[in-house]
Order: structure tokens, then sequence, then C-alpha cells
């Protein structure tokens, strides 16, 4: 599996971002607004080499093998040994426009329409530092797209044949944004239709992000719950005659080496006799977890072909009982008359009575 300069910053830009529609009609007449942070970052480098057809305007990027080691599967057995990934080059056409330089990715000798723009740098000179704008250019349709790349920003520097790309990241200034709303209201609407006889569709990341309350507003004046106490951290409630309280024991988020956010997630919800548990924990594989014990919970794979071989590098794991989670929330929920208790949706003599 090949990851393009296009595709990494696109998929790093998908992590914590808000997409904006922003247009403008050419690629110099873009406004782009500095982004202001109070933290410091965190900079992840990609280092490697670089060649330059400047007839025809191509830029070939080779990133350096990397020397960590990584958890490989192959052969049917676990090695924790450096990665065997197999480095390709990546072809570009660089055109300046200005002072703006943007990069179109070429694969199988065709070169794509958008390109990723860059400012900074010396006007016609590829050599140098370039800063990431969050803009892309269309050719054919002559236009430039921003978008918002949220705690993150990126730069490409240039120089002597060799190149690095840079990536800073404002986690604690993410982390600071995230936490403006409380861990109780991000997730309590999940728990909320659980405990009204809805299947649950338990989601854990979903309690580091905020959708306001105006969908636990509707839930709740819907179902007639009550809610009789609240925090940061915990809630009772009442579904008809039946009280839960829901309580947020941890709820921590992360940096891992290469940039991914890890969580560690502990809730309970009980109805004063049973207590449901939920746990989740998206984890780093590091040496200790580099074993069959862990196959089942490995999330991201990244396969590699070496001379017609293929293995794998394994670098997140997670531990979860989402299963037995739900289980026990169908176990502990008020079924509503209006409600059919095997799906949770409403049963058709009360749709026709809408």
């Amino acid at each position: 599996m090949k990851y393009s300069l296009v595709a990494v910053v696109a998929a790093f830009a998908t992590l914590m971002t808000a997409c904006g529609n922003d247009s403008s009609t050419g690629a110099t007449d873009t406004q782009v607004e500095s982004k202001v942070f109070t933290g410091e970052p965190v900079t992840f480098s990609t280092p490697g080499t670089y060649s330059v057809n400047k007839k025809k305007q191509l830029l070939v990027l080779t990133k350096d093998v990397a020397k960590q080691d990584v958890c490989i599967f192959e052969n049917g057995k676990y090695s924790w040994e450096p990665s065997k990934k197999v480095v390709e080059p990546d072809t570009f056409k660089y055109e300046f426009f200005g002072d703006t330089l943007a990069f179109f990715e070429v694969v199988g000798g065709e070169t794509s329409e958008y390109g990723i723009m860059y400012v900074g740098g010396q006007r016609g000179e590829l050599e140098g530092t370039w800063v990431n704008t969050d803009c892309e250019y269309t050719t054919y349709r002559k236009e430039t797209e921003c978008y918002d790349s949220g705690f993150k920003k990126y730069a490409l520097e240039f120089s002597n044949g060799k190149y690095a790309q840079k990536i800073d990241y404002y986690f604690d200034d993410y982390l600071k944004d995230s936490e403006k709303t409380s861990f109780v209201d991000n997730f309590i609407n999940q728990i909320y239709e659980a405990m009204v006889g809805w299947y649950p569709g338990i989601s854990f990341p979903g309690i580091f992000y905020s959708h306001g309350t105006d969908e636990n507003e509707y839930t709740i004046k819907r179902y007639g719950i009550k809610v009789l106490e609240s925090s940061d951290s915990s809630q009772t409630f009442t579904v008809r005659k039946k009280t839960y309280t829901f309580k947020v024991n941890q709820a921590e988020q992360s940096l891992g080496a290469t940039g991914e956010i890890l969580m560690e997630v502990n809730v309970e919800v009980t109805d004063g006799k049973t207590t449901c548990v939920g746990d989740y924990h998206l984890r780093e594989v590091g040496k200790d977890q580099c074993s069959a014990k862990y196959e089942d919970d490995y999330i991201i794979d990244y396969d590699f072909a070496d001379g017609g071989h293929m293995f794998k590098d394994r670098t997140l794991y997670l531990l979860d009982n989402i299963d037995e989670f739900n289980m026990c929330l169908m176990g502990i929920a008020e079924d509503l008359p209006e409600r059919d208790p095997d799906y949770g949706h409403e049963k058709d003599s009360e749709k026709k009575r809408k």
C-alpha cells in the first residue's frame, strides 16, 4: 500500500477537521487566515530525498526508510523488528502561481486536476520552506477551495536534494477545545435512546465530540425524560418509573508517537440494581502487544508487498466490551408502550396515529 504526499495530507487533515466551502476563482487570490494557537506544537517530521526535472516541472519525492521497530505479521508469525515497508517514490507536477506553489500528484503518467497549495518560499524557487495553505486549486474549474485542517499546520522543507514533510500538531489547544463541553452532554443522548428502548448503538469516541445540546433536549421532550441531577461527570434521570445514573469514570485522550489520537474511556449506567460498565481503550501496539494474543484487537493494518510477499505492520489495537455493554443496557432499559422492544422502531399502529 503506497501513501503519497497528497494522501497523507488529506488523511491528517480529516482527523480533526471541519470542511469549509470557501472558494475563489484563481490560484493567487485566495485569502488565507492565519491560525493562532496558544500551546506548543508536537512536530512530526518525515524526511527523504528529492529530484527535480525543471523542464517538465516534475518533482520526485522518496521517503527515507523508517528505522523504528514495529509489529510485523509475516508467514503466520509475529515479530518486533524494523519496518519492512517498501519505499516507492511519489511524483508531482509543480507549478508556481505568483508567490504560491501548487503540487499536482502524478499517477501512471496522469496528472491530477487538484493541486495542494503552499506559500512562504521564494517565488520561482523550489528550495526553501513552504507552508500548506489548507487550500486546493482545481485546474479544470480554475478555482481554489479551502478547508480547515483543525489544530495542525503542515510544511515542506527543501534543501540540497533533501526534504522534510513536517506536521505541527497543537494538541494542547485541541484538548482545550474538546473540553469546552462536558463528556456527559456529549454522550448522554446515546444512553437516553438505549434506556427508552432503542437498540443501543454506542460509539465510545463520541464522548469527546460535542454535537450541542439540541439533540439531548429533543430526546428528553419526546420521551418524557426527567433530569434529576447533572454535572460534568454524571447525570441521574428518570424514564417513566425507573431511575438511572450515568457516570463518566474516565475520558482521556493522548497523542501517539506517529500522530494518532489514543483514547481511554470508562463509563457506567445503573438502575440501582444492575450496573453496566463500558470500556474503550485505543492504544499503540508495543513489543508486549505484538503477539497472537492481541490478534482480534488490532484495528489498523498496513499491508505491504516485498518481493511479491505480503506482510502487515500493526500499529494500533483496541480493547473494548461494546457488545457486552450493549446487551447489559438492553437488560435494564425501560420498554415504552409505543416502542417495539425487538427493534426499537415505532410500531405501525403508532405511526398511523400521527
